[in-house]
């Protein structure tokens, strides 16, 4: 065995004792991870990241940038385990029934925060649990996230019957510092919704159908019967695609009757999705005992 190959052999050696060191390290970090959630700590300890990456690079031979960076995916990569894992923890504690606490209000203010526009199926949702209170109709639902971590009282969808966890939401649920305090269930009937009416629809000239991903997903087979040449595009809720309905030509919505109300459109199929669909909204909110 010539030279090159006997130090080949040795860096094989050093790279398994490597991915050893590297196992032993994700094992402690998921421990770790454990204990932050029994603790009702983050998953996030930015100081403690800083001085980790401060001590390695203090203490290398080799260029200080690589292993930097070399590190921080290692972080990262421990940080979304610790993640993943308190997703799975989540899902099994979602799955018994929460009571929401008449005095919400009281402890929160008046003022609701909500997956806007107004009209959203997270709209209705609020609406059923909570009686004439103020709605702040937010853009996204990491934006609900944040009204809920500043004391505010949100409402937020969390699962689908058909389409499973709303993967937004459990990631929220990781990364804010908010509690759940409570739950509702809605029958969501999907509608087909345009601006002209039933009688007036020629299947073959609809080049596009808006809506949320999931309302897309949970009707996709009406559509790929009903509409097989037209484009699906994805919008931010079913609300958001009313409004980008008026003003497109050729083109319908998937949402909900009120969302037809609203908008002043009109309801051409009801029932669309494939299966029955019942989703699950919480409330939420970082002042509830």
């Amino acid at each position: 065995m010539d030279d090159i190959e006997l130090l080949r052999k040795k860096i094989d050696e050093l790279d398994n004792k490597i991915l050893k060191y590297l196992e032993a390290r994700v094992k402690i970090a998921e421990s770790i991870g454990k204990l932050k959630l029994q603790k009702d700590i983050g998953v996030s300890d930015p100081g403690r990241e800083q001085r980790v990456l401060e001590n390695i690079c203090s203490n290398t031979k080799i260029d200080k940038k690589f292993t930097r960076e070399l590190f921080k995916l290692i972080i990262n990569y421990c940080k979304n385990l610790q993640a993943c894992n308190r997703r799975s923890d989540m899902k099994v504690k979602l799955e018994e029934p929460i009571e929401t606490p008449d005095n919400l209000t009281e402890l929160t203010g008046n003022s609701i925060s909500v997956l806007g526009p107004h009209g959203t199926f997270t709209d209705i949702a609020a609406r059923t649990i909570f009686e004439k209170p103020e709605f702040k109709y937010m853009d996204t639902i990491e934006d609900v996230f944040a009204a809920a971590e500043k004391g505010g009282l949100c409402v937020v969808p969390i699962e689908n019957s058909l389409e499973g966890s709303v993967s937004v939401t459990m990631d929220c649920l990781v990364n804010y510092d908010v509690k759940i305090s409570g739950e509702i269930y809605l029958d969501i009937n999907l509608c087909l919704i345009g601006k002209m009416c039933k009688d007036d629809l020629k299947p073959e000239n609809i080049k596009t159908i808006l809506s949320h991903p999931q309302a897309l997903a949970q009707s996709r087979q009406y559509l790929k019967e009903n509409f097989p040449g037209a484009t699906l595009q994805s919008t931010s809720s079913t609300a958001a695609a009313m409004k980008e309905l008026k003003n497109m030509e050729n083109a319908l919505a998937i949402g909900s009757k009120n969302n037809a109300k609203i908008y002043d459109l009109e309801i051409i199929a009801e029932n669309v999705n494939d299966d029955v669909s019942r989703t699950r909204f919480i409330v939420i909110s970082s002042l509830i005992p």
